[in-house]
């Protein structure tokens, strides 16, 4: 079991608490093929991730969330004919305690060449043990995850429904633990706003703006690490646009005030 991993550079409102920004890129044009400084790219297979100009991409994704400048990092396995984990990360992450890590996603579930669904993942993370996913070995990845899936399936967590949202964390063992419950409506194909919030032992997941899934843990209190990623089985080659991330955030919050996010781009 396999599974790419990249947020808005805008926030106009928050009434959780008082938001400070930790880190932030955005993918420009004078950036073509390659990554800003501050993101760091990690892999168990494949090397594609990359700034590119939306317009080059075929189809081209539908819409334009890379805040004006028409480009967005492209996230893949070159490979195909096999998946792999590639995530994008914090190259110099801070320590991270209450905090909320978001981007924009390009979706696409489109089945494979022969018309069955494909295992599909897209994964945000946070409070990561490492700051690197991929940088021990056996590789950790301990911390929280939102995640959307598609015939996919992890080590004692299962098969979680198609498109519908859900938040877990990998424990040391390399087991998956669902953190509440599954979100009710489906994730359509398209570009939508994926936010995944830490505060104390609260976790949350948004998308869009909306809150799809929450509950509490208190396994990984703080954390060094965020990522933002895609998992394909059968190498992106075959689904160029899926995968397309822009614009990382991470955010510190106050803790001390409850309320909810809003996120503009």
């Amino acid at each position: 079991m396999k599974k790419v991993f990249f947020s808005l550079m805008l926030v106009s409102a928050c009434t959780m608490g008082q938001a400070a920004v930790l880190f932030q890129a955005d993918a420009a044009p004078g950036e073509i093929n390659t990554l800003p400084a501050t993101v760091g790219a990690s892999f168990d297979g494949g090397t594609d991730v990359i700034v590119v100009a939306n317009a080059t991409q075929s189809p081209t994704p539908i819409g334009d969330h890379s805040g004006g400048d028409g480009h967005s990092f492209r996230v893949g396995d070159i490979n195909p004919g096999g998946g792999a984990f590639n995530f994008a990360y914090v190259a110099t992450p801070p320590v991270n305690t209450d905090v909320v890590v978001s981007a924009w996603y390009y979706i696409d579930f489109t089945n494979g060449l022969d018309g069955t669904p494909v295992e599909r993942d897209y994964i945000m993370m946070a409070r990561l043990d490492t700051p690197n996913p991929f940088s021990t070995s056996p590789f950790s990845r301990q911390g929280y995850y939102l995640a959307v899936s598609l015939a996919s399936s992890w080590p004692s967590l299962g098969a979680p429904p198609d498109r519908k949202p859900y938040l877990m964390k990998r424990n040391n063992d390399g087991t998956y633990t669902q953190i509440g419950s599954y979100g009710v409506a489906d994730v359509t194909d398209g570009w939508h706003r994926l936010q995944l919030v830490c505060e104390g032992t609260t976790i949350r997941g948004y998308i869009d703006g909306v809150e799809v899934a929450s509950g509490t843990d208190a396994t990984y209190a703080t954390g060094t690490g965020a990522a933002w990623g895609f998992y394909e089985d059968n190498g992106s080659p075959n689904f160029p646009t899926a995968g397309s991330i822009d614009n990382l955030l991470v955010e510190s919050i106050n803790s001390s005030v409850n309320g909810e996010w809003q996120f503009y781009n």
